[in-house]
């Protein structure tokens, strides 16, 4: 029987790893126009959780402006799930998580 040691980061090593895209027009990034419907006060708290969540996802060679975020997958967010909740506490992991579910919607 083969035991299986993977750990999340490593799957979002894989041939389809996710590089930064730019020129996106404003209106057409996920994460800008879920960032445009928060009050002032949020969207500094938001954004970091998304430029966080870019790093992890992309091994820190995307900001929450050039991840690709229409191209996330369920392994992705699993993987990505997996490392918020052993690096911050459940609370700040929740509302990252929050921040992603809102950006994909």
């Amino acid at each position: 029987m083969e035991i299986i040691t993977a750990q999340p980061s490593d799957l979002l090593q894989t041939e389809t790893e996710l590089a930064p895209v730019y020129n996106v027009a404003s209106d057409q990034n996920p994460a800008l126009v879920y960032l445009a419907s928060l009050s002032p006060g949020s969207r500094r708290t938001m954004r970091q959780a998304l430029d966080v969540m870019a790093g992890i996802l992309s091994a820190e060679r995307c900001d929450h402006m050039t991840l690709p975020w229409w191209m996330l997958r369920f392994q992705h967010t699993q993987a990505l799930r997996s490392i918020l909740r052993e690096k911050y506490s459940a609370a700040t992991a929740n509302k990252m998580l929050s921040a992603l579910r809102q950006t994909l919607k």
